[in-house]
This record gives C-alpha cells, structure tokens and sequence, in this order.
C-alpha cells in the first residue's frame, strides 16, 4: 500500500510544528562537524513559518538549553539564537542520553507536531541503550537524525531515526551543505497527516511495516507493506489528523489468491527483519530469534543471526606464538583535537537579564564525583535579555530573559563497597562506571510510572578467578523491576581475571535520585502585548 501526498498543500492542511535540535558539542564534533551543524541549524531556522516554534538544546557530557519553553519564530529571537550558536564550542565526552531526556523534557504544545532533530556524529559505544531509551520515551515526538562528519555512526542514528518515526540524513564536512539542507527541509517542512492508522476492513493482512507509521509530509510517499494469508476485498480506511482535525481516506483494494511479485516479498521480509531486530534490542526474546531465522532463510535475507559461509582453506598458519599488536585508530578526517575521557569542563551560566548582552562560553576544570558531576566546569555563560517567548495556545510572544536552561537527568551515585577477595576495589569501580547510563536506563524507565521513586540498590555479586559474574541480587530500593535490570546489568559485565584465581564476594550501594528541579530564576514581568 502506498500514500501518495499531494505535491503541496494549503496552509490550513499543515500542521504548525515544534521543533527541537539537539546538538552534539562533545569534544569529536571539534572542527569542520560543528561548523557544518551550525550552518545547518542557521539553514533550518531561516526556512521557519511564522507559526513555528524552536528550542536548541546542546549537550557533551551534560545539557542545557536556550530557555526552558519553545520559542516564538521571531526576528529578534533568531537574531540572538544565532549569537548563543556562534559562541559554542566543543569539548567533553559523549553522553547522548543525556541530551535525549534533555530535549525530551521540553514541555510539549499539544496542538503542534514535536520534531526533534538530532545534529551529531553519533560517536558513542552505547548503541542500543540508546535506542531503548529512544523506543521507551519518544512519546509523540518524531526523531530525525542529521549526521555530520566524515565517519559518522549510521546504524545508531537510522535506527534512532526510525524508532522515533523519523528519517535521517548525512552530509560530509567536505560536501555542500545546500542540498543536505534541502533535503532535511523537505522532509519536515510540510505535515499534512499525522497520526496515521489503517483498518484493513476485514482482509487477513498481518505483520505490517513499519509498525509505527511516519506522518505524510507534502510530497513524500509512505509505503506499507504487510503479509496477507489469503485474497479477498474490501474498503481499506486510512484515518489520521490533518492540522488537528480528524480526516479518513477510504480506498478499495483487492488482494490476489496468488500474486507474482517476488521482489515485494523481498522488500517486506528486509523490512519485517528490522522491525523484529530492533524488539530484541529491548529484551532477548527467543520466539522472536526463530522467526527471523525463518525468514531470512525463505527469503535470502542476511541477518545477524544467520550467514552465508563460504570456507576457505588455502591458508595454514603452523606453529608460534600468536603477538597481540596494538593498532592504533586515526582520528577521522576533518575532525580538530579529539579528548579522550573529557578533560574539558562545558560551563554555561545566564546573567544580565535585560541586558542584551552576550557572553563568552568558558572552559572549566572537571569535576571529580559521580555520574552527571563530570565535566561541570565553570566559565563565563551566555546570557540575553529581552527575547520574546511564545505563549502556547495564541503565538503571542512575550518579554522575558532568555537565558541557557539547565536541564536535570536523573543520577546514579556509586557508593563505598564492602569486598573480599584479591581484586582491587580500584578495577571493580572503574569497570562498574563503564555501565553506568545502563544502570541508569534502569531507574529512567520506571520513573515514568512513580517520579518519587528513590534511593539505595545494593547489588550482592559474586565473580570467579575468570572475572564472570557467576550470581547476582539486588535489594534495597523496595521496587523489584529496577532491582532486577540493576542485577542483570552487573551479570553481564566481564571483570579481569582475579590475581590468585579465587573467588570475589562484592556488596556493591548505588544511590539513585530524580532530575532536581531547577530553582525559579527572578524573571522580568510578561508584557501584554507581543513586541515586534
């Protein structure tokens, strides 16, 4: 089944939007990445309606964004989005699950389509926590990835893309940026219909792709694809909003008894393959593994968990020692002074409201503590005073500061262990911080359902002379869900071997402790009036 939007559209079939950038600013996006980010965000902001609203957040290792709330399409407001862009510079690790909840946490106007663009180049080793995270709070919001640079991760951000009923989109440092931009543009510049849903009026179709659908944006077609267990006819409704309002499409169809089409086959099974890969990101499942199995070897596919082998033989190595040589990673090309392990501190404070002048970002010292402490640097912020706001409902703007909005994530504090056996405490909580955003995925997803929910996990485990954990429990927090994805991280990891091969006992405290909200800032009083 194919949609076929028209190629435009008047103003009353759009929905307005609510966009979101969140922009990478670690220390690899040094160099031609952030300049390419820069122009593309200036690009997108140029091409705005006047009903658009927009809101940047930026992120290393911490986030803060321009202002707590969405901000109005207006000149000024543009004029000095443009000046807090320029003054960015990058610097720190990579914690993009940090800048996901940030730009998630933005309030949301209901009556606006959320569409939250990721700029970044996606270096990062944590793939699928953060597609879960993705997958488990994108809400109503739809993720689209722009990637810059010269080796950008592509699974992680396509995968991210399509959890969130997005697309992404790539462009090199040494490319043009217009078409890139044109492209991006075009794909989130018109929705026509939105929060699509199909009845396929009684006909035995089954396993449809994508699971999700993706809104209809002017003059790009959707494509559906499903398998259906015998022929027949019917009306097929396709319902949906349009700016708002409920609309349906009624279409007749008719299913052949047998078709010749094997190369739609094809496209479903690739299709039908992903989906079921991106559920067992979530959670092992081996229903799930059997039935790509199955597919992949009805239709040929290739899968991670099949492979066409082919043997070879002609090569014999005999004898000797096998050396273990370090080889070492070039830095991609175009990328200026990466930092490894954030010896960078990203400090960003807002002063002079009213005053409409504009600091510089300053370079701190990193701050030794536990996660979501590190790289809390200080310097001079950027501050602006005298910037509309919207006001959701009406698009009236409003003079207000305009300050960076630090956002708060929920943190996970690794306390003092108790351990006996012959492996340092030292190697035990280096290892043990590795897993830390795992751990707080833990936490994050069950603070959907009780926001009070805190406190202590003690995890009792134990590792062999070989570093496996052989058990693991944890008690303490009085919720069991968090207590057993906590064990259940610490059982996977894989610790050094154990000087004298004996075993390790460990009662291990992690502290964990909701976003904190941020103290009211003294705010000049909203005009009636929005300012021109």
């Amino acid at each position: 089944l194919v949609a076929q939007p028209p190629a435009a559209a008047e103003a009353a079939q759009v929905a307005p939007r609510e966009i979101v950038f969140v922009l990478d600013t670690s220390s690899s996006m040094r160099g031609a990445p952030l300049d390419k980010a820069r122009e593309l965000i200036r690009k997108v902001l140029a091409g705005l309606r006047p009903d658009d609203t927009f809101q940047i957040v930026r992120f290393d290792d911490r986030a803060s964004a321009l202002g707590p709330a969405p901000i109005a399409n207006r000149p000024r407001n543009i004029a000095l989005t443009l000046d807090w862009l320029a003054a960015l510079d990058a610097g720190g690790a990579t914690e993009m699950t940090t800048g996901i909840a940030a730009a998630l946490a933005v309030p949301h106007d209901p009556l606006r389509l959320r569409i939250v663009a990721f700029v970044t180049d996606g270096y990062v080793g944590n793939e699928d926590e953060i597609i879960r995270l993705v997958g488990a709070h994108a809400g109503e919001a739809r993720l689209f990835a722009f990637g810059v640079g010269s080796a950008v991760n592509r699974y992680l951000l396509e995968e991210v893309a399509a959890a969130g009923r997005g697309t992404a989109q790539f462009v090199r440092p040494d490319e043009p940026t217009e078409a890139a931009v044109a492209a991006f543009e075009r794909r989130i510049a018109a929705p026509v219909v939105t929060d699509l849903a199909i009845d396929w009026g009684g006909l035995a179709v089954a396993d449809v792709t994508p699971r999700a659908l993706p809104d209809l944006f002017v003059g790009q077609p959707l494509a559906v694809s499903g398998h259906y267990a015998r022929g027949g006819r019917a009306t097929v409704t396709i319902r949906g909003k349009q700016a708002g309002r409920a609309v349906r499409f009624e279409v007749p169809v008719a299913l052949p008894e047998r078709a010749d089409h094997p190369a739609i086959a094809t496209v479903w099974a690739r299709e039908r393959i992903a989906e079921l890969s991106r559920q067992l990101i979530r959670r092992h499942d081996p229903e799930i593994e059997r039935q790509i199995i199955e597919l992949s070897i009805a239709h040929r596919v290739l899968t991670q968990l099949t492979a066409f082998v082919a043997v070879d033989r002609s090569r014999v190595t005999r004898g000797g020692q096998a050396v273990r040589v370090a080889v070492p990673v070039e830095v991609p090309d175009a990328v200026a002074g990466i930092a490894t392990g954030g010896s960078y501190g990203y400090g960003m404070s807002g002063y002079g409201v009213g005053g409409g002048s504009v600091g510089g970002v300053g370079w701190g010292t990193i701050g030794a503590g536990h996660y979501g402490t590190i790289g809390r640097g200080s310097g001079t912020g950027v501050g602006y005073g005298d910037v509309q706001s919207n006001v959701a409902g009406d698009m009236s703007g409003a003079s207000g500061a305009f300050r960076p909005h630090a956002v708060t994530v929920p943190t996970v504090t690794i306390g003092a262990p108790a351990a006996a056996g012959s492996l340092d405490k030292n190697i035990i909580r280096r290892y043990l911080r590795r897993h830390l955003d795992q751990l707080r995925y833990c936490y994050e997803k069950r603070l959907l359902a009780n926001r009070r929910l805190a406190g202590t996990v003690t995890v009792h485990f134990t590792i062999n002379g070989d570093g496996r954990v052989l058990v693991a429990t944890a008690d303490g927090l009085g919720d069991t869900e968090v207590e057993a994805c906590v064990a259940q991280v610490i059982k996977a990891i894989e610790f050094p071997r154990t000087d004298d091969g004996g075993m390790v006992q460990i009662n291990y405290p992690f502290t964990f402790a909701p976003p904190e909200a941020p103290a009211p800032a003294e705010e000049p009083a909203l005009s009636e009036e929005a300012q021109p």
